[in-house]
């Protein structure tokens, strides 16, 4: 993930990424409450940082934990499309 996605911004997130969902219920804090790995690559909104390793992003079934690394802006990836046209 690059510095520059802020809270609201439109995500990337490849096939195989592995994503956690955490309780709601605060006496269950940060206790992963549902966990998979995307079979195929997802679109989300970008929420909030965590850690120095995983992050929040919203998709269509909720909030979930995404390590940051695998976290990719869509306009960065319009970029690579166009590049990749010339």
């Amino acid at each position: 993930m690059k510095a520059d996605i802020n809270t609201g911004d439109l995500v990337h997130i490849p096939a195989g990424v592995y994503r956690m969902k955490i309780a709601e219920n605060d006496d269950q804090y940060k206790i992963p409450f549902s966990a998979n790995i995307l079979r195929e690559p997802h679109v989300g909104i970008f929420k909030e940082i965590v850690d120095h390793t995983t992050c929040v992003v919203v998709f269509h079934d909720g909030e979930w934990i995404v390590e940051k690394d695998y976290v990719y802006s869509k306009m960065e990836q319009q970029e690579v499309q166009h590049a990749r046209a010339y």
